[in-house]
């Protein structure tokens, strides 16, 4: 196995702080997608925000002692918020920092897919 899904309200960032343990050394043959933004207000427009994404991409990086995170996932945000786009604007700028190689958005249903 060499790929691992968490986020950073599994066990209040704990399950990343043990994903880091278990596989310090095997960085470049592991892959870690991890998940933001269930920690704030899903519809707040502000928890999107470059400063807000930012900080938990940085906990998230520490947490998981890693310099880039493979896949980056917005975590069930609210359907308005991923409609208005702004936050894959936020996204597209720690890819191009190099803090996220890949991005997406983890979802609740079809329509919410078709969306993205």
């Amino acid at each position: 196995m060499n790929f691992f899904d968490t986020a950073d309200v599994y066990g209040d960032g704990h399950s990343g702080e043990l994903l880091a343990k278990a596989t310090k050394g095997k960085e470049d043959q592991i892959y870690i997608a991890t998940k933001f933004c269930l920690q704030g207000d899903i519809s707040d427009s502000g928890n999107y925000s470059y400063e807000q994404v930012s900080s938990y991409c940085e906990d998230s990086l520490h947490r998981l002692n890693r310099e880039a995170i493979d896949l980056y996932q917005i975590h069930c945000p609210a359907t308005d918020i991923v409609k208005e786009g702004k936050v894959f604007e936020v996204l597209d700028w720690l890819q191009r920092e190099g803090k996220v190689r890949h991005y997406g958005v983890s979802v609740e249903s079809v329509e919410e897919g078709l969306i993205c």
